[in-house]
């Protein structure tokens, strides 16, 4: 092999190391599994602060009371957004 197709193949595979590092940094910026867990905090720290506000509005209820039950069953399940 000449000095000039050495040089070819080492500037070919400088390349597609840059090119594989750009791949790499977007795909760590737009990270998917990150995003997930973020929204997941995101709604726990939601599902927090209802019932928190839950709490304040109407005091503690007891764990057994039919109507602490169905609260948390609207809660969790997502209907409070369809429910007044």
């Amino acid at each position: 092999m000449s000095r000039y197709e050495i040089a070819a193949w080492a500037l070919l595979g400088l390349l597609l190391v840059a090119l594989f590092y750009m791949i790499h940094k977007k795909f760590k910026e737009h990270n998917v599994w990150d995003n997930l867990v973020k929204q997941h905090q995101d709604s726990i720290g939601k599902k927090l602060n209802l019932e928190a506000s839950f709490v304040s509005k109407f005091g503690s209820i007891e764990n057994k009371s039919l109507l602490y039950k169905m609260d948390r069953l609207i809660l969790t399940s997502g209907l409070k957004r369809f429910l007044p």
